[in-house]
């Protein structure tokens, strides 16, 4: 009996603390609107529930609410207090000007490193380090993305691609996938200074290896790369900007003119906007500080900032908010073929933390999809188990993710027809 009374007491007295730091922590924020949840957004047990009220926001929930959450709680920006993790108090941010402060502004919103814990499995990086130690690892990074770098990116991709299509395609006038992230390869030239075949480097292992350089790329970066498949681009439509690489006797393209490629770079960044790798880009309060944002009636809104507040910069909220998109949930490339809201546009982050490797994501993505385009007309891969369902339930199926270092397709079927 004694030893229940002192468990049962102790649990009391545990939750009594637990109530009164969850209080106080609501109190130091003014109470902003938001969640109020057991487990925070990274606690383990937390990402593995789905979405349930007061308990759990769920697995992806930054990418499958969108800016849904902010419309809810009246701004944008919005908190999420929660009693696990020693009661975390978390901002989530969708306004362009509130993430461009804290983006540029290293000293009083530095990087949490520990999120990228999982990343120092390979050794030290420039992605999970801060300070003094960041900018010794981007002073060693930065000249891997000269020019120079970027043009061989460029024609090592195009290599890549004629091999796909010889080699693997066997250039077929029709060549159907069950997942095409399966089918993409990363560019060993351009980041190993290795070039690799579609053929030879797939079943030949090295003297000593248990397998070969192109499967152990795969292993190591499973989740970690994310490559778009605009399905808009299966409906027939030809823009005009597409005319001039439409053509299978088209002179392949050059580097030097993919400045010239406006629509293709316009269809990359939309699929970005629509489907940006990193839903959040994590930051933390380093002093006592104020952000300032708007309500859903336009006016001011201040949201204190205690020190050791964790803020997240949702990617996601940002590129769904209509206060800087237009019809923000639908396909439209041309809305980067003029002025545009760029403060509104977070798929390589921002500021000094900025990705480095930008231009060579952009010209790697370019010369993929200019090279597709080129050859094949893309569509849905036609399959009698889903014979009967609307083009919004296929939308819904082709279009799912899974979330895991950064958001990818579940499953990507695709058609490719030769174009004559």
């Amino acid at each position: 009996m004694g030893l229940k009374l002192v468990i049962g007491s102790f649990c009391l007295l545990y939750a009594c603390h637990k109530f009164v730091g969850f209080w106080r922590a609501i109190q130091s924020i003014k109470n902003h609107p938001g969640h109020r949840l057991i487990f925070s957004l990274d606690n383990i047990i937390g990402s593995l529930l789905p979405k349930i009220k007061y308990l759990s926001l769920g697995r992806n929930s930054a990418f499958l609410g969108k800016h849904d959450p902010f419309v809810l709680f009246g701004s944008d920006i919005y908190s999420v207090v929660s009693i696990s993790n020693n009661i975390q108090t978390t901002f989530v941010l969708a306004d362009a000007a509130a993430i461009k402060e804290v983006a540029y502004s290293r000293a009083r919103f530095p990087k949490p490193v520990h999120h990228y814990k999982a990343l120092t499995f390979y050794g030290r990086n420039i992605v999970a380090s801060e300070g003094d130690e960041w900018k010794t690892y981007r002073k060693i990074s930065a000249p891997a993305f000269s020019n120079r770098n970027n043009k061989l990116v460029w024609d090592e991709t195009l290599q890549i691609m004629e091999g796909l299509f010889a080699e693997v395609w066997e250039n077929k006038d029709v060549i159907s996938v069950d997942h095409f992230l399966e089918t993409t390869m990363l560019l060993g030239s351009g980041r190993f200074g290795k070039k690799i075949s579609w053929t030879e480097d797939g079943v030949t292992m090295a003297p000593g290896h248990q397998m070969s350089f192109k499967e152990a790329l795969h292993v190591v970066t499973t989740n970690f790369i994310i490559k778009i498949v605009v399905p808009k681009l299966s409906s027939g439509e030809q823009k005009p900007e597409f005319s001039n690489i439409t053509s299978p006797k088209q002179t392949i393209q050059t580097y030097e003119n993919m400045p010239q490629l406006t629509y293709c770079l316009a269809v990359f960044y939309e699929a970005l906007r629509l489907f940006p790798p990193a839903t959040t880009i994590p930051k933390i309060s380093a002093e006592d500080t104020t952000l300032t944002t708007v309500d859903i009636n336009g006016g001011r809104v201040n949201v204190p900032v205690p020190k050791g507040c964790h803020v997240s910069l949702s990617a996601v909220g940002l590129h769904y908010n209509p206060r800087y998109w237009e019809d923000p949930h639908a396909f439209k490339p041309e809305r980067f073929l003029g002025v545009w809201p760029r403060d509104a546009f977070l798929p390589f982050s921002s500021g000094a933390r900025a990705c480095l490797g930008k231009k060579f994501a952009e010209t790697e993505g370019i010369a993929i999809l200019t090279m597709l385009i080129s050859r094949y007309k893309i569509t849905i891969k036609e399959e009698a188990s889903f014979a009967g369902e609307t083009f919004e339930e296929r939308k819904e199926r082709v279009l799912s993710t899974r979330r895991g270092m950064t958001i990818t397709p579940v499953r990507m079927p695709l058609t490719f027809t030769r174009r004559t």
